[in-house]
């Protein structure tokens, strides 16, 4: 399976799994701190397709993977994350949800524009992203502004 089979989910529940993070972590039973991650990675390697720096955002993801070995075992993350990315510019559109698996040009320019700037950091508790207000508000726009795109894209078919 490949990486754009194994995490090929709708960015739209994305923003749903980052908003409910605070909420996640109040449950009373235990959880596995990697749940979900799949549809974090979607965005993220839509970005490294793009032509987008990969190091930062794997970075972060071995910090959370050595801070919670058991979690990262059980969810199969390493593994997600061992595979090469095969994910092209040309298969974003099935990977995002794109009308008919092709985005035109213009689309494909807009999904890029709005993924580049995506960064791990502001989404985890670990790495030494800077974790000051300033960061964690443009990334929240970022977020915001790739899931706008993405969810623009069946507008654009129509």
């Amino acid at each position: 399976m490949t990486f754009a089979q194994k995490f090929g989910v709708g960015c739209a529940s994305l923003f749903s799994l980052v908003a409910s993070n605070t909420v996640a972590q109040d449950q009373p039973f235990p959880t596995n701190r990697f749940f979900g991650f799949g549809m974090i990675l979607t965005p993220l390697a839509a970005k490294w397709a793009c032509g987008g720096d990969d190091g930062a955002d794997l970075a972060h993801f071995n910090e959370l993977i050595e801070q919670y070995p058991e979690d990262a075992e059980s969810s199969g993350i390493q593994d997600a994350l061992d595979e090469p990315s095969d994910l092209t510019i040309a298969d974003l559109g099935r990977v995002l949800g794109g009308q008919g698996g092709e985005l035109s040009e213009e689309q494909v320019e807009l999904v890029c524009e709005a993924a580049l700037p995506l960064s791990l950091g502001p989404l985890t508790d670990v790495g030494d992203s800077p974790n000051n207000e300033d960061f964690r508000a443009t990334q929240q726009v970022a977020w915001n502004n790739f899931f706008r795109v993405v969810e623009g894209l069946g507008d654009d078919a129509k």
